[in-house]
């Protein structure tokens, strides 16, 4: 019995591990986070069958996966902004056509090898 609980938990933590790592690809590569759904269901497709185990599909939990992903990114890149001997901010401020003002901030920074970083 204790056995099949150990085994069951590893599956669970698998399936939101690929979980989670879908959602940091569709944000990496910049696509609509909408997709999450549609990846998985894609992923199950071809051959992730466990997938179909993932439960957490309602709006408010991919929201907090986004949020918690953002929080460990941001969590490193300031990391290595500290971290770096030189680095730059440049900050502006645009109003989209939706008149909705949002706030830019991007950040250039050297890596301990010489290598120049720039985000947004």
């Amino acid at each position: 019995m204790a056995q099949q609980h150990k085994v069951a938990h590893e599956v669970t933590d698998k399936i939101t591990y690929n979980a989670f790592l879908s959602s940091f690809w569709l944000g990496k590569e910049e696509i609509a986070n909408k997709k999450l759904l549609s990846l998985i269901e894609l992923e199950k497709h071809i051959g992730f069958v466990e997938m179909a185990e993932f439960r957490n599909r309602s709006e408010r939990s991919q929201r907090e996966m986004r949020l918690l992903l953002g929080q460990l990114i941001k969590e490193q890149l300031i990391q290595r902004v500290k971290d770096a001997k030189w680095f730059s901010i440049l900050v502006d401020e645009v109003t989209d056509c939706a008149t909705i003002e949002q706030l830019l901030i991007y950040i250039g920074y050297v890596d301990d090898k010489g290598k120049p970083h720039f985000l947004r």
